[in-house]
């Protein structure tokens, strides 16, 4: 199943806010190992999505040759 890119950055967007406010939260309750924990999904999540572009850019120069 192919995602629209749109579709694709609303969803690695959210998972990234949704990420820096559990970090926040669980910060302010004084669980820094968990807001440690959330910031690197955080990041895991944008990497993610440079890879899915990567991947989709790399699809489509593959389909237009």
């Amino acid at each position: 199943m192919k995602i629209s890119n749109k579709v694709s950055m609303w969803i690695y967007g959210l998972a990234m806010v949704a990420a820096l406010i559990n970090a926040y939260v669980a910060f302010k309750h004084g669980n820094s190992d968990a807001a440690f924990a959330w910031l690197c999904a955080g990041g895991m999540a944008g990497g993610a999505s440079g890879a899915y572009m990567k991947l989709m850019e790399k699809e489509d120069e593959d389909n237009i040759s």
